[in-house]
């Protein structure tokens, strides 16, 4: 017998401490609703230790949302109730003049978002034509070096052209020399000089630099012989230009 009275004993106090622990997990875990302790009730053993909740149909829950509109409108006409010197006019005014305010407030949010818009318009244009801008003065920064490296081509070659023209020039002069040379020195101040003061002053000033130039070529002695021929006029223009040549260019 008092076996039998532990064993019930033990049993009874694990059934305990199960519900105990059943309660606790549930609250835990947050579903300790209604619904839940309506289910556990209809366990059988344990379900009397679970309150029996009667739980509400579908037109109970849908009459009480409807019951707590209702209040909630109530009590809004209560708050919101208009002290009785307002008229009807007075409200039509009140109406709109709110009405007036929200179009003008439409208005300026819509003024405000076409600025916007067409501010960044004109930010992305400004920057597609930076962008253009950048990538010209990368073409135009090609080309200068472009032509940069052109003009010292055509300077090498405008320089070795010159140099060359100068040898054949000098060269021919030299030939003339001889020939000068060996002329009466009025006939060589003739072929030189001629009648250069009758010429415009860009040929005279021409002749008057070859004749400086082929004179150079000559001696000393042939040179001052056919000078002598010349003109005073013809004899400092001659001079002039034979001072103003380069050393390398006197006397061969």
């Amino acid at each position: 017998m008092k076996n039998l009275l532990a064993i019930v004993g033990m049993l009874t106090l694990a059934l305990w401490v199960f519900v105990g622990l059943l309660h606790g997990f549930l609250v835990i875990q947050g579903k300790n609703s209604p619904e839940t302790y309506a289910k556990l009730h209809a366990i059988p053993v344990v379900g009397g230790y679970f309150p029996a909740v009667e739980i509400p149909s579908e037109e109970q829950v849908e009459k009480a949302e409807e019951d707590a509109i209702r209040l909630d409108i109530v009590k809004a006409r209560t708050d919101f109730k208009l002290p009785p010197g307002w008229t009807a006019e007075q409200l039509e005014e009140l109406i709109a003049d709110v009405k007036s305010q929200r179009e003008s407030l439409v208005k300026d949010r819509e003024t405000v978002e076409a600025e916007r818009e067409a501010t960044v318009a004109l930010i992305e244009e400004l920057d597609a034509r930076e962008q253009n801008v950048n990538a010209m003065q990368v073409k135009l920064d090609a080309l200068a070096q472009t032509l940069s490296k052109r003009q010292d081509e055509l300077d090498v070659q405008l320089r070795s052209w010159e140099v060359e023209r100068d040898e054949k020039i000098d060269a021919n002069l030299k030939r003339m020399s001889k020939v000068v040379a060996g002329m009466k020195p009025d006939l060589a101040r003739n072929l030189l000089i001629g009648e250069s003061e009758s010429l415009p002053e860009d040929e005279r000033a021409e002749r008057y630099a070859d004749a400086a130039r082929l004179l150079s070529f000559l001696s000393p002695e042939a040179s001052s012989a056919i000078m002598e021929r010349m003109t005073p006029v013809e004899y400092q223009r001659i001079l002039e230009v034979m001072k103003a040549m380069p050393p390398t260019s006197k006397n061969g």
